[in-house]
């Protein structure tokens, strides 16, 4: 799991897309908005061009499907479509769905996603929840968050709350495994 603080204007965060992620929305100040970043090579003319604004909501959850390992990535702009500058920083929660998870059959749009189920794994609720409600929302006949390809899926509000308990329970069980300062 990863916690990403996007501070206004900066650099975006990139990264490859070769896992499914559900991405929480944790804090996004007024006035401000999060963009995906456009096509190719990051802080060209050409990507800055074609960045996408994201309909996501503080609070919101999101599945961002794999999109076969190119880059992808966000940048926070406070103040977008307000006079008053905007403040802060937006923060993403994100967790991945390995890849080794979950195996590709078919080809092309016809492509269809099987869940591996390793029940020896060592992997907690926290991670058989994110890796469930991954496989339904592929499975099912979902309306993309805004039209958008890099928008993601919208989590439905049956799910929200289970899903900000595995993040938590997932926080949890990471600083049981971090490494103690002075130690």
């Amino acid at each position: 799991m990863y916690q990403w603080v996007l501070p206004s204007g900066a650099e975006p965060l990139v990264e490859f897309g070769s896992s499914h992620r559900i991405l929480w929305v944790e804090r996004l100040p007024k006035n401000g908005s999060i963009f995906s970043i456009g096509k190719g090579i990051i802080g060209s003319s050409d990507e800055e061009k074609s960045r996408v604004r994201m309909n996501w909501k503080e609070g919101g959850l999101y599945l961002v499907p794999s999109n076969g390992g190119k880059a992808m990535g966000w940048i926070y702009h406070a103040g977008v479509d307000s006079s008053e500058p905007g403040n802060g920083h937006a923060e993403l929660k994100i967790a991945k769905i390995p890849q080794d998870l979950s195996t590709d059959y078919g080809r092309g749009k016809e492509t269809a996603v099987c869940f591996i189920d390793d029940s020896s794994s060592p992997a907690g609720s926290w991670a058989i929840k994110f890796k469930e409600t991954c496989r339904d929302i592929l499975e099912a006949e979902c309306v993309r968050s805004d039209g958008d390809e890099h928008s993601g899926f919208m989590v439905q509000d049956t799910d929200i709350q289970a899903l900000k308990t595995a993040f938590g329970d997932a926080d949890r069980t990471s600083e049981n495994f971090a490494p103690k300062l002075g130690s």
